[in-house]
């Protein structure tokens, strides 16, 4: 049974849970830390913080609102956002009583951060309904290349609808250390490497550093545009927005280009008789005309 809270002490609170593990904010309109009665966390003052106005459907429609702001310690540092620390973070929306704060007591809704925009000391956040979102038509593209997603993840490891690659990422993951950089040609090296050429092209490198609040953790995911098995280096497609130096620790998943012939050749995956089946889903002769 949905629950509303109390509308002579209502205030709005907003949690925000990153993608990685990172700082996780939590803020209230109200002009003090606000603690929770049912699970004693504190909801920092929303300074500086406005929302612009927004609107709760009862069914299935989208809901989308801009958060702007000025950096500080209780939301988010420009460090935070230019590192990309809280893209595609989740949001949870939700108003209680002051008098007896309950989190989650009355949800208004679920988001996502779409764009991001940083400008001197401010920031502009967009946040988008969860329902739009995550709107995707499962219906399947006619053509060659395979339609799954490889590993049926994202780069941060969050489940695709519909993907049914069948492999395990956890099989095809490699961890280990950087030992040569180069990123004036979006260059790194690992001597310890024993791939053949082109194994991590189109995959995803993730670089562990320090974030603002001393935590060791692993970054957003970089795309690989190419892996020289000779000289042990990966090219990427961005440098990385954080310092990364010899001795830098790093995850790595290899990539697949969706054709047939890598499905079998690099993966040997055309027919995944796994837990969870799957294989390559492409087609031979997709029509080149809609009279094909």
């Amino acid at each position: 049974m949905r629950t509303t809270a109390d509308p002579y002490s209502r205030v709005y609170c907003i949690r925000v849970v990153p993608r990685f593990d990172t700082h996780l904010v939590r803020i209230a309109q109200y002009p003090v830390d606000l603690v929770m009665e049912d699970t004693l966390v504190s909801y920092k003052p929303a300074d500086g913080i406005e929302l612009s106005d927004f609107e709760v459907s009862l069914g299935f429609s989208p809901s989308s609102f801009e958060i702007k702001g000025t950096f500080n310690d209780n939301t988010f540092t420009r460090e935070h956002l230019l590192r990309g620390e809280y893209d595609g973070a989740m949001m949870y929306l939700f108003a209680t009583s002051w008098v007896t704060p309950i989190e989650n007591e009355e949800p208004l809704g679920r988001f996502v951060f779409g764009k991001i925009d940083v400008e001197d000391d401010a920031f502009t956040i967009e946040a988008v309904g969860i329902i739009d979102a995550y709107n995707c038509d499962p219906k399947v593209t006619y053509k060659k290349d395979c339609n799954n997603t490889l590993f049926d993840v994202t780069p941060d490891n969050q489940s695709v609808p519909f993907s049914v690659c069948g492999l395990d990422i956890a099989d095809y993951l490699v961890e280990s250390t950087v030992t040569a950089v180069d990123f004036g040609n979006l260059k790194f090296s690992d001597s310890s490497r024993s791939e053949v050429s082109e194994w991590f092209t189109y995959g995803y490198v993730q670089f562990k550093y320090t974030n603002a609040d001393g935590d060791s953790i692993y970054g957003v995911p970089y795309e690989v545009t190419a892996f020289n098995a000779t000289t042990k280096t990966f090219t990427l497609l961005e440098a990385p927005r954080y310092n990364v130096v010899i001795g830098t620790e790093y995850k790595v998943v290899p990539g697949c280009d969706k054709t047939i012939t890598t499905c079998v050749g690099k993966f040997d995956n055309l027919l995944n008789g796994g837990a969870n089946g799957g294989g390559f889903f492409g087609f031979n002769n997709p029509p080149t005309d809609r009279n094909g």
